[in-house]
């Protein structure tokens, strides 16, 4: 019987111990590069998955940012009432007047500025629709205004606002309290459409916000306001 005829399984007993160690280093060895090889693959794939992770995430914060850019000029929509059948088009008169709480001009900053500016935009968009100003006008277009001093207030916390209070046998305790930040003004704009002749309310929407204190930044939300608000018109 030659040793082609020995079953494999007897083989690795009959070899010399050399020839023993070199088949199962040989095998080791076959195994050891199979892992390399697919370590190396995992270790590719994985830094592919991470680099198209992070794109994604590029995109997110990008969309988050330009999302937020829109909103910068944080405003409240107010719910819009309309009379059945009201149509500006009906009309070739109009009129503006305002409301304003008494002492609006010392506490709203900009306020002349911003009367003014406001003018000038209802005016343009009347005008724009064929209706001319007049002193007996079919519309009378009420703009009026609503300002509030509101408190800015943040919740206390030890780690930023002392340590915990000591009560005696080895116990702590902390009872965290709102503290003022400071006061901003908060405004309601409302813009009502009359009907001179039956003196009846028409039309009126009206947005809410607070009120900055930058010049170009006011100018720059109360037009993006009003002409939002004139947008709705029809």
């Amino acid at each position: 019987m030659s040793f082609r005829d020995i079953p494999l399984s007897f083989r690795a007993n009959l070899l010399p111990t050399g020839e023993t160690n070199f088949a199962s280093s040989k095998h080791r060895n076959t195994s050891a590069g199979r892992l390399l090889k697919s370590t190396g693959r995992y270790q590719v794939n994985h830094l592919k998955q991470i680099r198209i992770m992070k794109k994604s995430l590029i995109g997110i914060v990008v969309a988050m940012a330009v999302f937020f850019t829109a909103c910068s000029t944080g405003y409240k929509h107010l719910k819009t009432s309309k009379e059945t059948g009201f149509s500006v088009r009906n009309y070739q008169t109009f009129d503006l007047q305002y409301t304003f709480p008494e002492g609006a001009d010392t506490l709203a900053p900009h306020f002349a500025e911003s009367k003014q500016l406001a003018t000038k935009i209802i005016t343009g968009d009347m005008a724009e629709r064929g209706l001319v100003k007049s002193e007996r006008p079919e519309l009378m277009v009420n703009l009026s205004v609503q300002l509030q001093e509101k408190t800015q207030t943040r919740t206390t916390d030890f780690r930023t606002d002392g340590l915990p209070r000591y009560m005696g046998q080895r116990r702590y305790s902390w009872k965290s309290e709102e503290i003022e930040v400071g006061k901003y003004q908060e405004g309601t704009l409302i813009l009502d459409i009359i009907d001179t002749k039956n003196d009846k309310l028409v039309w009126r929407s009206g947005v809410k916000g607070i009120l900055p204190e930058n010049t170009a930044k006011a100018e720059a939300g109360l037009t993006a306001a009003v002409n939002e608000l004139l947008g709705k018109l029809q």
